[in-house]
Order: structure tokens, then C-alpha cells, then sequence
């Protein structure tokens, strides 16, 4: 989701951008696997080798990523949470990347906003404490 914020000819952009308003202002605090940083970077990767960005612009986003939106979010560790996270891939049928981000909100009890349909459909997606960010409205996340 995090993505949105850069690489403009996403959907749901309107949704990710009202949530990092929120956080901007103080009204939530943007929480994330340090795991992030790559997944991140990767996507704007992907951009540029499918031409939805040019190459010669490509380290734009990154940049931004880096200097601006990656130091916005509160990091968590990834390595205490891979053997929760290892067991929510098996028992959710989500990927190891995704357990992470479970397994992290589950530890702080915290929501999980998704942009990520295959994710939502997963049985991490009936989870009380998992949104849809197309259904995200400050105020009714827990």
C-alpha cells in the first residue's frame, strides 16, 4: 500500500493518501515490518521494468521513499516475528512477508489496512483486526 504514495497510476489512491494525511496530522501512527523498506523499493523497481516509469525518473520514487515517506512510519523488527510469522503463513495461506505484517499487529494489537485483494480473500482477510484500505475512513479502525 505504501507504494500508492508514489507511484501515482495506482488505484485506491485517494484511500492511501487520506490515510497518510492521518498520519501526518497525528491522528494514526503508520506502523510497518521494517521489511517495508524492500518491498517498497521493489515495487518502484517493478514500475520502472514494466514502463509504468521511466527509467531515467525511476529513482525519483526511491528517493522520495527514502528521504521522505520510509522515515514517516514506525518500523518494527522483522526477526522476533518470523516464527509467528512462518506459522501464520502455513495456517493463513498467506505469504511469509504477509505473516509478518499479521504477526506484527497481533503482538502490538494494532489494525492491518490492506491494498492487497489476494491478501483480503486469505483467511488473514476475515481477521477482526484486518481492513480493506478501499473501506478506510478515520475513526473506524480499532
Amino acid at each position: 500500500m505504501a507504494s500508492k504514495w508514489l507511484l501515482r497510476d495506482e488505484t485506491q489512491l485517494e484511500a492511501a493518501d487520506a490515510l497518510l494525511r492521518a498520519h501526518n496530522s497525528g491522528k494514526v501512527t503508520l506502523t510497518a515490518p521494517q521489511q517495508i523498506e524492500v518491498e517498497v523499493a521493489s515495487s518502484v523497481r517493478k514500475a520502472v521494468l514494466n514502463g509504468r516509469v521511466g527509467r531515467s525518473r525511476g529513482d525519483e520514487p526511491l528517493t522520495e521513499w527514502l528521504d521522505t515517506s520510509a522515515v514517516r512510519l514506525q518500523l518494527g523488527p522483522t526477526t522476533p516475528f518470523l516464527p509467528a510469522a512462518w506459522t501464520l503463513s502455513f495456517r493463513l495461506g498467506i505469504s511469509l512477508f504477509d505473516g509478518l505484517y499479521i504477526a506484527l499487529a497481533e503482538e502490538l494489537g494494532i489494525d492491518v489496512i490492506v491494498a492487497d485483494d489476494r491478501l483480503l480473500r486469505s483467511a488473514a482477510g476475515r481477521l477482526p483486526f484486518v481492513h480493506a484500505l478501499s473501506g478506510y475512513t478515520l475513526g473506524t479502525m480499532g
